[in-house]
């Protein structure tokens, strides 16, 4: 699985109370799916100690999926070299049709990932 992504915080006032981002970007899972994807993650590490995410896209069979997941977050395991997010796949009736852990290896990745930081008003 393949997934690059791209998270928005829809401004500073609102993002303080809600703690919450969108979530677009692009996935593919080889014969399953190629595509645009788009939905929420949330952004209260602190507060919560937990960062669930969920996005929705279109499978190659034409139906919609969607990903579901929460990462368990201690402020210090930020500092982990590889982070693992846990996700449940659901099919569009809202049966769990299959399971995956991504992983993300914030050695290599975090450089690009900062450099990538946007900031934009609207």
């Amino acid at each position: 699985m393949d997934l690059s992504v791209e998270i928005r915080l829809e401004g500073l006032r609102r993002f303080a109370k809600e703690r919450t981002g969108t979530v677009q970007g692009h996935l593919t899972i080889e014969g399953f799916a190629d595509g645009p994807f788009a939905g929420t993650v949330g952004l209260a590490v602190v507060a919560q100690r937990r960062l669930p995410y969920d996005f929705s896209f279109v499978a190659t069979d034409g139906k919609t999926y969607r990903f579901r997941g929460r990462r368990p977050s201690r402020f210090f395991e930020l500092a982990e070299p590889v982070t693992l997010l846990p996700m449940s796949l659901y099919d569009e009736a809202g049966h769990e049709v299959g399971r995956a852990t991504v992983r993300f290896d914030v050695r290599s990745d975090l450089k690009k990932a900062l450099r990538s930081l946007r900031p934009f008003w609207s």
